[in-house]
């Protein structure tokens, strides 16, 4: 009896924290990219954000908690992963220009890749609107910047000086095209960072595009699944 008692608290725990994944992950989502906001720069970069960064990592673990097993393994394996540049953040800051940082930036593009593939997956797949799937819904939307990010980061490393108010070591600006990023998904172009090449225009073009387009494929989801489910219980009722 005392030994079910216990299995049924553990599930409970994890039927708790799977229930909280959303919130758990836009937490440490918010304080991994606007961390200054919230902390003072020397506290961001040696407390909070390896803080933030360890539990997106749990996080990120607790979303695919109910996948098949290959792929709890795998994602499990690639969050721990992450430990190494957290590890190493303190050299590769000191040194932009160290050879370490195209591979951290070839993983982390890959890795919030699977989670956002996963969250709009989970997005499909609920029956009702929920302040889950609103989460879930903002979540996917940063994640979208993040992923925005690299890719710019990508096109200036290829091309230097593709962005004009963008200076310096690109691994060293990523809160730049972070920035970037997100004033071009939210189209609202202060223009103190402005592509200047062929191929940063087209990507910037591209980019502010499939950001509209999220918004309104995300929007119209939660709207059918709103209207799916008012009409499934009004059949009820009858």
């Amino acid at each position: 009896m005392n030994k079910l008692s216990k299995e049924q608290r553990k599930e409970a725990r994890k039927k708790w924290f799977y229930d909280k994944r959303y919130e758990f992950l836009l937490i440490s989502l918010i304080f991994i990219l606007f961390e200054s906001l919230f902390f003072p720069q020397e506290i961001a970069d040696k407390f909070a954000g390896p803080i933030s960064l360890v539990l997106f990592m749990f996080s990120v673990i607790n979303l695919f908690i109910r996948n098949s097993k290959p792929i709890r393994l795998l994602m499990t394996i690639l969050s721990v992963l992450m430990l190494i540049p957290l590890a190493s953040r303190f050299v590769l800051s000191d040194d932009p220009s160290n050879a370490l940082w195209p591979i951290f930036y070839a993983y982390f593009s890959v890795y919030f890749a699977i989670i956002f593939v996963e969250i709009l997956r989970q997005i499909f797949r609920s029956g009702e609107i929920t302040f889950n799937v609103i989460l879930a819904s903002f979540c996917d939307f940063l994640l979208v910047g993040v992923l925005g990010a690299f890719a710019f980061s990508t096109i200036d490393l290829a091309e230097p000086g593709s962005f004009q108010g963008i200076n310096g070591e690109v691994f060293g600006n990523f809160d730049n095209y972070l920035y970037f990023s997100y004033i071009t998904l939210t189209t609202i172009g202060f223009g103190d960072i402005t592509p200047i090449t062929p191929e940063a225009k087209k990507a910037a073009a591209l980019f502010g595009v499939f950001g509209q387009f999220y918004s309104i494929i995300i929007v119209g989801i939660l709207i059918s699944k709103y209207v799916t489910h008012s009409e499934l219980r009004k059949h009820n009722k009858h």
